[in-house]
């Protein structure tokens, strides 16, 4: 089968072909509802000034150069969803197209650059990430940028000028750790072979040192700000909960595809990639153990040499078949094994469109009223405003005969809400009385019985207030505040102000304790406050 690609035209009409698909892909998804960490990027670094976005570091949603980027975008091309989301996607298309010359630098091999370029156009962690206005894709880009200045100094070998390749390669890796401070655990591993393979070439050392200095100010400049981050990340009490966490990470990025990569690792021809391949797999993820460890997206990057292993498994059992049936039976349950994987991850990872949500929720009977995850509830309101206010505002105020219903949207059974501080808490609950399926979230539905006495353990108790003037809210609240200080907050960001008809400021609030919270004395309190502006419930 080289014959399709062993001509150069042949390749670079394949290669092409292969970027149009996944570049097309990717287009569908970038218009639909943003997320919460895309709300909390648009509103707090994008729409902010230049001063904020380069010091605000303490919250991981900053990734600093995609919110320069997001921010150029709107400002040339307008506010919009799919502006705000322009700048990872074009790094999505710049993924696809640097995988060429990295791997053609790697492998001298067409085949496997075809491969890998087949196995990134349907990856969908990275296909999602380039539909997000997220700093994941730049990031990527950028270290494959930086791969690729690395693999052009390797190469030059006195024929040309490195120079250009030396600070290409520093301003790329520079872009990195701007974009994400992790950026540092895939740039050391390339950085040392490199170091350690040139060692006698200036042009090698300078490579790695421009980079290595920056990162020598801006870590420790920004030291205070990248700890009080890290808060956000998973620990690990055994050796069993990081090697489960490593399975996940990498079950998460490549799926079925590290089948081949098994016998990727086996490849004798290529045994003088494998300690490089492997050290940048490895790294980042035994960083974890010093740090913490993240989440699939933190690790996007390790996509490509995944993708490199598993590309050099299927070269492998195609020479084990001299006949181009063989070959072509390989290479066909590779491309299938391929798009199963994609189709299993993309209804594993992709997330629920709040909008498509929200629409099929305002069609429920009136006596439901849908609770939204605690944060997921700020995306859900951006998303949907000011429709969503008023559809919970009339349901609050639902008078009818059947029984009120809550119904939690989200994985977990419970109710979830924020704290005073914003922190997102659950509160356990036993099975459901019933589900719902609402666009790609499950809804929980959990009828709330009036409060009349103490309820049982293990209940949940909620406090609805119905709107009224920010005074008496304030009264109210300041009553439930005492009683309850653990209390959450339901739906908080959808529940903003509205105006009756004569202009008064109104506003509702639900808020939700766990029964063992409350003394004999507080249930006596409790049910003294009782009233039309506050309505008490428990559910189990």
């Amino acid at each position: 089968m080289t014959y399709l690609f062993q001509n150069r035209r042949n390749f670079q009409l394949l290669a092409a072909l292969l970027v149009i698909f996944g570049a097309t892909l990717r287009v569908p998804g970038l218009g639909r509802a943003l997320e919460y960490d895309e709300v909390w990027t648009l509103e707090h670094y994008v729409s902010a000034p230049l001063s904020v976005i380069f010091t605000d570091l303490a919250v991981p949603n900053n990734h600093l150069l995609h919110s320069l980027l997001a921010k150029l975008s709107i400002s040339v091309f307008g506010a919009g969803v799919i502006t705000l989301r322009l700048p990872a996607f074009l790094a999505g298309i710049a993924v696809l197209l640097l995988s060429i010359p990295v791997t053609l630098r790697l492998t001298r091999s067409r085949g496997v650059s075809l491969l890998v370029l087949a196995m990134l156009a349907l990856n969908i962690p990275t296909l999602l990430y380039a539909q997000s206005a997220r700093g994941y894709e730049i990031q990527f880009a950028l270290l494959l940028a930086f791969a690729w200045g690395l693999l052009s100094l390797t190469d030059a070998h006195g024929r040309k000028s490195p120079w250009p390749a030396v600070f290409g390669s520093a301003a790329a890796a520079v872009g990195a750790v701007l974009t994400l401070p992790t950026s540092v655990l895939f740039l050391i591993p390339p950085l040392a072979f490199l170091v350690w393979k040139e060692r006698r070439n200036r042009a090698a050392w300078t490579a790695a040192l421009l980079p290595a200095l920056f990162c020598a100010v801006w870590y420790p400049l920004n030291c205070a700000a990248f700890r009080a981050g890290q808060v956000f990340g998973e620990t690990f009490a055994a050796p069993g909960d990081f090697f489960a966490f490593a399975a996940s990470v990498l079950w998460g990025l490549a799926g079925w595809m590290l089948i081949p990569l098994l016998p990727g690792c086996f490849n004798r021809r290529r045994l003088a990639l494998l300690p490089l391949l492997g050290s940048i797999i490895l790294f980042p993820l035994l960083a974890a153990l010093l740090t913490r460890g993240g989440g699939v997206r933190v690790y996007l990057p390790l996509v490509y040499p995944l993708s490199l292993l598993a590309a050099f498994g299927i070269a492998l059992l195609c020479r084990r078949f001299r006949r181009r049936a063989g070959k072509a039976a390989v290479v066909l349950g590779a491309g299938l094994l391929l798009c199963l994987n994609a189709h299993q991850s993309y209804e594993a990872m992709r997330e629920p469109d709040l909008a498509e949500v929200f629409a099929q929720a305002k069609e429920l009977p009136p006596n439901i009223l849908p609770v939204y995850r605690g944060n997921e509830a700020v995306a859900a309101e951006w998303n949907n405003r000011p429709a969503i206010t008023h559809d919970q505002i009339e349901r609050i105020r639902y008078r009818g005969r059947n029984p009120r219903c809550l119904l939690q949207l989200g994985e977990r059974n419970g109710l979830s809400g924020l704290t005073e501080e914003g922190q997102e808490v659950l509160l356990p609950l036993g099975e459901p009385a019933e589900t719902v399926k609402l666009e790609r979230c499950t809804g929980r539905l959990y009828p709330l019985t009036p409060l009349r006495k103490a309820p049982e353990a293990g209940s949940v108790v909620v406090a609805i207030l119905p709107p009224q003037s920010e005074s008496r809210l304030r009264i109210n609240g300041s009553a439930l505040r005492a009683l309850w200080p653990r209390r959450i907050m339901l739906n908080q960001p959808i529940l903003a102000p509205v105006a009756d008809a004569s202009g008064t400021k109104l506003i509702a609030r639900i808020f939700a304790v766990p029964a063992g919270d409350l003394t004999p004395a507080d249930w006596e309190k409790a049910l003294a406050l009782r009233s039309t502006e506050m309505q008490f419930y428990f559910c189990r």
